[in-house]
């Protein structure tokens, strides 16, 4: 369990990668998890094979974005699992349903989500302000509301 995935310029690095950097779990059968995503300003990132587990804690929003990608020139995700989880103690109308949107990429290009398991979430995946998007052979079910959601794309 590593915690947050956390690739942006406030660290002080430069995730401008000239040529892919893979993040893969050693052992895929022991995938590595993060509980949570924010990764800003970078380029040519592979992420395969791992897990993005969200819990839900209580007083979280509906909407919640626990794994965000932004501004991310050439991008892959794949045969990686993003695990949702259900509000409780909250309001009648959410307690029990899936809770946060799975994952967030926003103002990129060149992008392949493949092969991907999603659920448990109020959304699978939201995509906005991007181009080059392929989403292919992935599995999205037990979603609150939608599994895919494209906007300016």
């Amino acid at each position: 369990d590593y915690g947050r995935l956390d690739l942006t310029m406030r660290s002080g690095f430069d995730y401008q990668y000239p040529s892919t950097v893979t993040i893969a779990s050693a052992n895929p059968l022991d995938p590595a998890v993060f509980s949570g995503a924010e990764v800003r300003d970078a380029s040519n990132l592979a992420i395969r094979g791992v897990t993005f587990d969200y819990t839900y804690e209580r007083g979280d929003p509906v909407n919640l974005r626990p794994f965000n990608f932004m501004n991310i020139e050439g991008l892959t995700i794949a045969d990686s699992t993003f695990d949702g989880d259900v509000a409780s103690g909250s309001t009648p109308d959410a307690n029990g349903f899936g809770s946060g949107t799975a994952l967030t990429i926003r103002g990129s290009e060149g992008v392949l989500l493949e092969g991907n398991e999603f659920f448990g979430f109020r959304i699978g995946l939201n995509v906005s302000e991007s181009s080059g998007i392929t989403a292919r052979g992935n599995e999205i079910y037990d979603m609150r509301s939608d599994g895919m959601n494209f906007s300016e794309v």
